[in-house]
């Protein structure tokens, strides 16, 4: 957790619905102290249907008990009428914050980094969007409409028995305050405990994800045990922190269900009720109203109890959440400037996805408006690292990535995606249309430019035979394989037509035949425009502009494949050992 002033709680997170949580508060307290009126109307009617029991039915009022039972029938019509329109409001509420709360998250993750994902466990990410908004349902949803027209309700009911007979009233105090005594004991810890409930489901998601995504190798390589173990693990640390917690707190919940139950407030107020009618002169139509009004009183309690778990819960949600939007994200830049050309700069740049383990140090880089940039070097030197900063994909730590000589900090995302294309290893595709995907970098593109873009990708053909053509959803009916949902995604940095290209192992999932096809759309893709390229085939590369040798994190060596190679330095032996390795491969065997 990261350091903070004020703990956060889940009412600050929803400031925007409390209004609305005022309203169904007020209705529902409406509809507690309705619940009181035909308890009343009763004792009332009862008193009116006394002659009856002396054998003098003429004494009887008939206004008094039409009166009694009209007030009987509009208190309870009153009291569903208010308690189904509170319910009513908190779940619009809730409705309108989960969409609220959702729409802010995916907001905020858009503008996270990427190395923030890289380090964020996939089950981490979904417990952040998907459980924790789930978590607060029953906090908006329920817990106000329920606790206050109980709580409303039970002093209400509690009041009017004091009203009737004081003594009556301390009787029907004993059930209520047996619970307040044993509540303590069943909250005990409980904030910890919750804590550590959390922290092993999101272990638990974060092992399944992980099995999930993992399947192919661990069936290939027979991990499936091991996968099965941590798997497993997880689970059993969820059951076992689950089962302390129960076992901890399990005297203190039966006392409170047990005290908080219809059945132990009936019995406790009907023998006491009893004993002050035989003993005490007590009147009996009040200790009637008092054992009806019992269980009104009581069984409202447990539902209230309830509220401090979800409170916890939502407050644990909320904590988490609060988290969340604290982690960095790209800011839209309140005074932008506009790049004045497409040359790249790298300037200082330091760093490093972990604390203590740099990924780039000390790194200065210009790339020419038009010109060829490769990135050479040894797998973990952090090519692909500063190649994905460049679109601002990845934050440097300390120092400045500039586009046309603006720092990218101060250009908005529309003016910096405008100008730098980027495909990678991974397409990226969306589960969408072909034509959505094709078009997502320029969302006003017309179909026919749409078209022109997958021609040049050389995909074009291969979209047509698709069941629903450039509709097709990608994933649905629209199964693509590597190289395919390559040229896609190629398609898609055409139509946006940049004046920077960042590549990075663009063909790294592209079967030889698709490889040349791939290629055909790259060189489309690049023609007239900057690029900076990832290489992990140096030939590809020799006729670049200049060629950047990165080792461990430092650009170690800077120029033309002629001069690097003259100069005999590390990448002169790169291209040694890559021509020796390239011979050895095609040479017959």
């Amino acid at each position: 957790m990261t350091a903070r002033t004020v703990p956060p709680t889940f009412w600050r997170l929803a400031a925007d619905v409390r209004p609305a949580l005022v309203v169904a508060g007020l209705l529902s307290a409406v509809g507690g102290l309705a619940t009181v009126i035909p308890a009343i109307a009763a004792v009332d009617l009862a008193r009116a249907l006394a002659p009856l029991a002396r054998g003098a039915s003429g004494d009887i009022d008939p206004v008094r008990v039409t009166v009694a039972l009209v007030v009987l029938v509009v208190g309870l019509s009153i009291g569903n009428l208010a308690t189904g329109g509170a319910y009513a409001v908190s779940h619009r509420a809730d409705n309108e914050f989960g969409d609220r709360l959702r729409r802010r998250q995916i907001d905020h993750l858009v503008r996270l980094p990427l190395d923030w994902f890289g380090r964020t466990p996939s089950g981490a990410v979904k417990k952040i969007v998907q459980d924790d908004v789930a978590r607060t349902h029953q906090l908006i949803a329920h817990v106000v409409p329920d606790s206050v027209g109980s709580a409303v309700g039970a002093v209400a009911g509690l009041a009017y028995v004091y009203v009737l007979d004081w003594r009556l009233g301390l009787i029907a105090t004993i059930p209520p305050a047996a619970v307040a005594a044993a509540f303590p004991v069943m909250m005990k810890d409980s904030s910890q405990q919750y804590a550590r409930y959390s922290r092993a489901g999101a272990d638990l998601a974060a092992a399944t994800a992980e099995l999930v995504d993992g399947i192919a190798p661990i069936k290939m390589f027979g991990l499936g045990r091991r996968g099965r173990d941590r798997f497993g693990d997880a689970s059993r640390r969820l059951v076992r922190v689950y089962r302390d917690w129960v076992g901890q707190t399990r005297i203190g919940t039966a006392l409170v269900s047990t005290f908080s139950s219809p059945g132990f407030a009936v019995a406790v107020t009907a023998v006491g009720s009893a004993v002050l009618v035989a003993t005490a002169g007590a009147a009996p139509e009040a200790a009637v109203a008092t054992v009806v009004l019992a269980a009104a009183i009581s069984s409202p309690i447990f539902q209230i109890v309830q509220t401090g778990s979800h409170v916890h819960e939502a407050n644990g949600a909320a904590a988490e959440l609060t988290d969340f939007f604290a982690v960095p994200g790209a800011v839209e830049p309140t005074d932008p400037v506009v790049p004045a050309d497409s040359g790249v700069g790298v300037v200082g740049v330091d760093f490093a996805y972990r604390p203590g383990r740099p990924v780039l140090h000390d790194v200065d880089l210009h790339a020419g408006s038009g010109t060829v940039t490769a990135l050479v070097g040894p797998s973990g030197a952090g090519k692909s690292t500063l190649a994905a900063m460049i679109p601002r994909l990845v934050e440097p730590d300390t120092g400045r990535v500039r586009l046309g000589g603006a720092d990218l900090r101060q250009v908005t995302d529309r003016a910096l995606y405008s100008r730098i294309g980027f495909v990678f290893s991974e397409s990226g595709l969306l589960r969408m249309s072909v034509r959505d995907n094709i078009a997502s970098s320029r969302p006003d593109a017309s179909d026919a430019e749409v078209e022109a873009a997958a021609r040049a990708a050389a995909v074009h053909d291969r979209i047509t035979r698709l069941p629903r053509g450039y509709a097709s959803i990608i994933g649905d009916d629209a199964r693509l394989s590597g190289g395919e949902r390559q040229r896609v995604a190629i398609a898609r940095a055409i139509i946006a037509d940049p004046s920077v290209v960042v590549l990075d192992e663009a063909t790294a999932h592209a079967d030889p035949d698709s490889e040349t096809q791939v290629h055909r759309g790259l060189a489309r893709l690049v023609h007239d425009r900057g690029l900076v390229v990832v290489a992990h085939r140096l030939h590809t590369v020799v006729g670049a502009d200049q060629i950047v040798v990165l080792d461990a994190g430092r650009i170690v060596e800077t120029g033309t494949h002629r001069d690097l190679l003259a100069a005999d330095g590390q990448y002169a032996q790169m291209w040694r050992r890559y021509a020796t390795a390239t011979e050895l491969m095609e040479t017959p065997q």
